[in-house]
């Protein structure tokens, strides 16, 4: 990247400096936010129904504005997309960012020239901090696993889609000659097709770093290309396209004029199959970071990806996110999470067992190992919104609380009084994974679950928890029972309800059954060919409703 790297990060400093001076003194930094949003948007008809003029302080904020959720706040978000002006933002939005649930139409977030400038303020002062410890990470291109920026369009025609592909059609000319693959390969339906595109092109590149949202698209990318590394080094070498690629005719012309013959590249690749030696260091020697969430159900997929790294590439946190808000800024590889993104956003939260009428706490106010439902204001035009997340706080930067996500409030079942959660299930299938790994031997190494999804069987009787896995490697019936009854141990162990449960009979042990292998990979295809964004994927852990795995196990037929 050259002069690059290092002006890019002297144009940090001044996002660094806020973040910091926010860190030492919350109170004043979060006031000072909520005060800018409050007077930018005091005249809209949102504003003018709440009396934004009228708020000089957060209490009387608190007691002026009610906490919504979607539900409360969708119709006026409808004006908006409908076309009307100054409805929830004095800004007409560039963008609306879609989120995809369970069930129903899609969720819509309008994205304003204001809202974008606060997320940028988080991405440059985790990208400084990325620089402070991997400077040489910016030294080649960037691996960027991004969705579609237009997925589709309001009345007024209006682009609806992922963040990550706002983000990326978004940045300026010359920092999208740093990225590797374009964002047009990105988005390309054909699942096969588009990992063989991102491979092809990639592969001759210095390659210095890998970003995604979750790591379901590097673990799919990196599977994907050490089962076709043969085919790519022949198409590298002669300059040609696999006959099998999906491709439209702009892309197959976009593709043909970036792709050449490349016998480097291919005997480099042949050299390394012929040692056994596929990880991504080895395929993009400068490869220094990857990026993506570590927490919660999303790390399940960590030790699937430092399995294919061979663990010579660190892994950092990414930035949690959502398209509502970001949250917090990711300071190092080792640690889960990051300090509150305080210069960016309004946050307040909610104790996690609050009863009736708990106090609303700001971040000065939150204690360590606590865990919290938070509410975001932002410039996008939400106010006090409970997307439904529950954070824990694992320590302070200066006085700013460092904290991570646990998972959704909602993800939660309760068959006899137990509560399990989707963040019990990950833990438990961590444990034993840890555990078994930590042992050494051969039946241990087979006790690896990349894979699984956890479900309430009611028709047990008594009722018990399904556990459906697809192990790395094949297991015995006497190493399944071994797994099973472990896991159930690592449950009772993490959540006492369920052992009590266990321990009356109310509850059965746990079931673990074994999906035949690359159930994964085709339930991954299933979601995506249903209209979810393979680069938005996050693991599906805890099903409340055991139905809702039709469209698993039909994927496995």
């Amino acid at each position: 990247m050259g002069i690059l790297g290092p002006l890019s990060q002297f144009l940090r400093r001044k996002y660094v400096k806020r973040f910091e001076a926010a860190c030492a003194q919350p109170e004043v930094a979060q006031w000072h936010k909520l005060e800018q949003i409050l007077k930018a948007n005091a005249q809209t008809a949102y504003g003018q129904a709440h009396g934004f003029d009228q708020i000089d302080s957060i209490s009387a904020y608190q007691a002026k504005t009610p906490i919504v959720t979607h539900v409360e706040l969708k119709p006026w978000l409808d004006r908006m997309i409908q076309g009307e002006k100054n409805i929830l933002t004095h800004q007409e939005p560039l963008f609306y960012g879609m989120t995809t649930g369970s069930t129903g139409p899609p969720k819509l977030t309008p994205i304003t020239p204001d809202y974008r400038d606060e997320y940028q303020s988080v991405v440059q002062v985790f990208l400084a901090h990325i620089y402070t410890d991997h400077p040489a990470a910016f030294n080649g291109k960037v691996l960027y696993f991004n969705g579609s920026a237009d997925k589709m369009r309001t009345p007024t025609g209006v682009p609806c889609g992922t963040m990550s592909g706002f983000n990326f059609v978004n940045l300026p000319p010359l920092l999208k000659k740093f990225y590797a693959v374009p964002y047009e390969v990105m988005v390309i339906d054909h699942n096969w097709t588009r990992h063989y595109i991102t491979a092809l092109l990639s592969l001759p590149q210095k390659v210095s770093m890998m970003l995604g949202i979750t790591a379901a698209p590097m673990v799919a990318l990196l599977q994907f290309m050490q089962e076709n590394l043969p085919l790519l080094a022949h198409d590298l070498e002669m300059g040609t396209l696999h006959p099998d690629l999906v491709l439209s005719a702009e892309e197959r012309a976009l593709i043909s004029r970036l792709h050449k013959a490349n016998p480097a590249t291919a005997k480099h690749l042949r050299q390394l199959l012929a040692g056994g030696e596929t990880d991504p260091k080895s395929l993009w020697p400068g490869l220094e970071l990857l990026v993506c969430w570590k927490s919660s159900h999303a790390g399940s997929l960590i030790p699937a990806l430092e399995k294919f790294t061979n663990k010579k590439v660190p892994i950092r946190d990414a930035i949690y996110s959502a398209t509502e808000g970001w949250c917090n800024v990711p300071l190092s590889d080792t640690t889960l999470g990051g300090p509150l993104a305080l210069q960016a956003h309004f946050y307040e939260f909610i104790p996690e067992n609050a009863q009736g009428q708990s106090p609303i706490l700001l971040a000065h106010e939150l204690k360590q190992g606590e865990r919290y439902r938070i509410l975001y204001t932002t410039s996008s035009g939400i106010y006090r919104y409970d997307i439904g997340d529950i954070l824990e706080v694992s320590g302070f930067y200066k006085r700013n609380p460092v904290v991570h996500f646990i998972r959704k409030a909602g993800q939660t079942c309760n068959l006899v009084g137990e509560l399990m959660t989707d963040y019990h299930i990950t833990m438990a299938v961590q444990a034993v994974s840890q555990a078994t790994a930590q042992a050494g031997s051969l039946e241990s190494e087979k006790a690896e679950l990349p894979f699984y999804i956890a479900c309430p069987d009611v028709k047990a009787f008594p009722p018990r928890y399904r556990l459906l896995a697809e192990p790395s490697q094949s297991l015995t019936e006497s190493q399944v029972q071994t797994l099973a009854f472990a896991l159930d141990k690592a449950l009772q162990g993490l959540n006492c309800d369920y052992k009590a449960s266990r321990s009356g009979d109310e509850l059965g042990p746990l079931q673990l059954e074994i999906l035949p292998p690359g159930s994964e990979a085709r339930f991954r295809q299933a979601r995506v060919a249903a209209g979810a964004d393979e680069a938005q994927l996050k693991p599906l852990v805890l099903v409340a409703d055991p139905a809702r795995l039709d469209v698993l196990l039909a994927a496995q037929k």
